[in-house]
């Protein structure tokens, strides 16, 4: 999958970028999850339990945002 590594990093720097522009409190508190150690797969998961399945498309932006905030492709 390197091939794609580049895209994936810069599909993920747009979603942090969309996430901080369109909701600022929650790309608050996503980075605030990040650097007390959540993993993108976490912050997914809390996302989803806390909206619920209708909102996994923002539960995966959310996802994608802190993917790139921990620096992994």
């Amino acid at each position: 999958m390197s091939q794609f590594l580049e895209l994936g990093m810069e599909l993920d720097k747009e979603s942090w970028e969309w996430l901080d522009v369109n909701h600022p409190q929650i790309a608050e508190k996503v980075q605030l999850a990040v650097s007390r150690g959540a993993s993108p797969e976490e912050v997914r998961a809390f996302v989803l339990r806390r909206v619920g399945g209708n909102r996994f498309e923002f539960a995966r932006r959310c996802e994608s945002a802190a993917r790139h905030l921990g620096g992994k492709p």
